[in-house]
């Protein structure tokens, strides 16, 4: 009896610590859908920016635009997800505390937008991974904001 009590027990904490395992996300995962919302955001500001310099807007530029924006909201929605929402906001803070890294300073392309100015077009990795932690799990926004309605204390 204590054998198969003992059983059952380790076999519980085996699947426990399996369904643990499973909702654990990896850190080059939780990079790369952080990268890949970052590059749907360019690709809606894009389509959107075409879609209204167009005199005459057509049925596949407005397809366009609507299909990037759907792909973005969407990519915004699976990592604010309850199943996943701590793992990303561990990984963001752990992240910006550790911004001493060589990869966190370098700059990247924030937006498309022709009415932004030059200087929030690019930002640095670190600014954009809190922008990412407050738009998006401070504030619970659907996308993520120009830089310019951004706190100064979010930023650096």
């Amino acid at each position: 009896m204590k054998k198969k009590l003992l059983g059952i027990l380790l076999l519980s904490c085996i699947c426990i610590m399996q369904t643990k395992a499973q909702n654990q996300i990896k850190d080059d995962v939780i990079e790369n859908n952080l990268s890949n919302i970052l590059t749907l955001k360019l690709q809606y500001e894009e389509a959107r920016t075409k879609m209204l310099d167009s005199r005459l807007t057509n049925y596949m530029q407005v397809n366009a635009c609507k299909a990037a924006h759907a792909s973005y909201v969407s990519a915004v929605r699976a990592i604010q997800r309850a199943s996943v929402r701590q793992n990303y906001l561990s990984y963001l803070n752990k992240t910006i505390k550790e911004a001493d890294q060589s990869h966190i300073n370098s700059t990247i392309r924030y937006s498309t937008n022709p009415s932004t100015s030059n200087n929030d077009k690019v930002i640095t990795n670190l600014d954009y991974l809190k922008l990412v932690r407050y738009c998006l799990f401070i504030q619970k926004k659907g996308t993520l904001s120009e830089v310019t309605s951004i706190p100064p204390s979010v930023r650096l």
